[in-house]
C-alpha cells in the first residue's frame, strides 16, 4: 500500500516541479541558456543590415495607376498607395510617368522603369 502512495506523491512533486519551472521560464526576460555573443551578433548584423537598407537609392517602380487618392504604384512586386512607407520613402504623389516621394524632409522624383527590350 505504501508503494502507490509514494509513487502518487512523486509524480505530483514532479509536475509540479514541471509547471512551476516552465511558468518562470516563460517570465524571464533572456533565454539564460542562450549565448550572448550569439545575441550581441544578431544585434550586430541587424544593425549593419538596417544601415545598408537606409543607404539604397530610391524605389524602382515597375507599373502605376493613376485614381486619385486611390492611385498606387507597384515596386519590387509589392504595391503602395499614397501615404505608405517604401525603404524609408513615403509615397506622397502618383502621376502618370512617376511618382513622389519625401524622406527626411526631402522630396524626390522618380520615374517609372521602361524595362521595354528593343
Amino acid at each position: 500500500m505504501k508503494a502507490p502512495r509514494m509513487l502518487c506523491l512523486m509524480l505530483s512533486i514532479a509536475c509540479a516541479g514541471l509547471l512551476f519551472s516552465t511558468h518562470a521560464l516563460s517570465e524571464l526576460k533572456r533565454n539564460p541558456f542562450e549565448n550572448k555573443s550569439e545575441v550581441i551578433n544578431k544585434k550586430k548584423i541587424t544593425a549593419v543590415a538596417e544601415s545598408v537598407a537606409s543607404k539604397k537609392g530610391p524605389p524602382r517602380i515597375t507599373s502605376i495607376i493613376v485614381a486619385g487618392s486611390a492611385s498606387l504604384i507597384m515596386s519590387g512586386g509589392e504595391h503602395y498607395r499614397i501615404g505608405e512607407r517604401l525603404d524609408g520613402y513615403i509615397l506622397a504623389e502618383v502621376y502618370e510617368n512617376g511618382a513622389r516621394f519625401i524622406k527626411n524632409g526631402r522630396t524626390i522624383d522618380v520615374k517609372i522603369v521602361d524595362d521595354k527590350i528593343e
